[in-house]
């Protein structure tokens, strides 16, 4: 919506996934009605291995995805022009997805747009030739800033509910619905801090308010809640600026070139956990 609402003329690239198709079909039409049929061009790719094929070897994990889906948008972008940036938006604290718990390192714990991951695909494509930069313009602000900063919050508040940032969104097809937010995995939990700073739940999860219907221990879908409730409580501790850089490179190396940079990467991390904790407290 930034690009758009500055006159930029984006390529949206998506993968197609079934469960999801619809609510891709939804933000996009909202986005024609809104800023023209001709404001972006779109285009969603099926990749999928041909399960036919009994003697190839399937991927039975989701870790390639990342790579996946940034080099899709690196193609589209290098085919139009090498100068254009593969823009890459995500809020910092997910950027950077600290472990919340010692249960969460390495795999446990997703890295698409950290900052060291994206530097080391740009330094590899770089050394084949390839000009087309990776870009998070966001990577310095949280969620709710990025909703609150946004170039037309109007449109924002009145079409974020047809969105969906979940981690597992077939929850909905289990209670007979469509694809719905959960309302209690971390980019949940994240998305609905956020809109409380915006001032309003605007989103409906298939748990309802997580603070009222809050999961118990017995279940795992309330293992990111407890993570978080951990993680706010070891960062309470956490009173001086050399123990929080230790804290933001626990999820990997931060590359940053000043000291200024350092700083706003954690500052990001404390502002992210700052509104998580104020939604789940109210």
């Amino acid at each position: 919506m930034d690009l758009l609402s500055n006159g930029e003329v984006p390529f949206f690239v998506s993968h197609h996934k079934t469960s999801e198709s619809k609510i891709q079909d939804k933000v996009l039409g909202a986005l024609k009605a809104q800023f023209g049929n001709t404001s972006f061009t779109s285009q969603k790719f099926w990749v999928q291995p041909n399960q036919k094929n009994s003697t190839a070897e399937k991927e039975n994990s989701s870790r390639a995805r990342s790579f996946l889906f940034i080099t899709l948008g690196v193609a589209v972008a290098n085919s139009i022009d090498d100068s254009i940036q593969m823009i890459l938006p995500e809020n910092g604290l997910i950027s950077l997805n600290i472990p919340l718990t010692k249960s969460r390192f390495s795999s446990h714990s997703t890295r698409t747009t950290h900052p060291f991951f994206v530097d080391g695909l740009n330094s590899i494509f770089e050394k084949l030739g390839i000009n087309n930069k990776i870009e998070n313009p966001y990577r310095f602000k949280t969620k709710g800033e990025m909703i609150l900063q946004c170039e037309d919050i109007d449109f924002l508040k009145e079409h974020i509910a047809i969105t969906m940032s979940c981690s597992h969104p077939e929850n909905g097809r289990f209670l007979g619905r469509e694809p719905l937010n959960c309302g209690y995995c971390v980019p949940c939990l994240i998305r609905q801090a956020s809109e409380y700073q915006a001032g309003e739940i605007f989103t409906s999860y298939a748990i309802g308010d997580v603070r009222e219907s809050v999961p118990t221990q017995k279940y795992k879908k309330g293992s990111d809640y407890r993570a978080f409730k951990i993680g706010l409580e070891k960062l309470s501790d956490i009173n001086n600026e050399h123990s929080l850089a230790l804290q933001i490179i626990r999820s990997g190396p931060i590359p940053y070139s000043t000291l200024n940079e350092l700083n706003e990467y954690i500052s990001v991390y404390k502002r992210g956990m700052s509104e998580v904790e104020q939604f789940l407290n109210s």
